[in-house]
């Protein structure tokens, strides 16, 4: 088995290495376990980004397949949470599960908890569930005036 890496959700690692697992600079990605092959069952990772101070986060999913929309998002089901700040009880700021990509998601400060939970793979998760190969995402600095700057260009439209 391969050496496991403490900033990635990994199979080989215990729960507590792949509970609120530290990432920071200015720029990486996230990843579920064994990206680009079938994810495992009964897992659940949390990761928490930090930036330097006076920034925000922009959370960019390259690739998403995780859980099917056919459940809805839930904890029995796969999914992925994000929440705005470093704990488990920030405001959440989405919870996403389908074969289709979310939007960039931006955080109001400068950390950004997440969550990815897989189930049990029942009977009806093996007959509804597309290839789960899992997800990919990519942080990056949002310095507070770009970060106004997309809210008011949204707003505008």
């Amino acid at each position: 088995f391969p050496e496991p890496d403490s900033t990635i959700c990994s199979p080989f690692n215990t729960f507590y290495q792949n509970n609120n697992i530290q990432v920071s600079g200015s720029s990486g990605y996230i990843k579920s376990p064994l990206y680009g092959t079938k994810y495992p069952s009964n897992m659940q990772c949390t990761w928490v980004i930090t930036v330097p101070n006076g920034n925000k986060i922009k959370l960019t999913f390259s690739d998403f397949r995780v859980g099917e929309r056919f459940y809805g998002c839930s904890p029995s089901h796969d999914f992925v949470e994000i929440r705005d700040g470093e704990f488990d009880v920030s405001a959440i700021l989405g919870q996403y599960c389908s074969s289709s990509r979310p939007s960039p998601v931006y955080s109001s400060g400068r950390h950004m908890w997440i969550r990815f939970n897989s189930n049990s793979d029942n009977y009806l998760d093996k007959q509804y569930a597309q290839e789960k190969n899992g997800f990919r995402a990519s942080y990056e600095v949002i310095k507070l005036e770009e970060a106004l700057q997309v809210v008011v260009k949204w707003h505008s439209q």
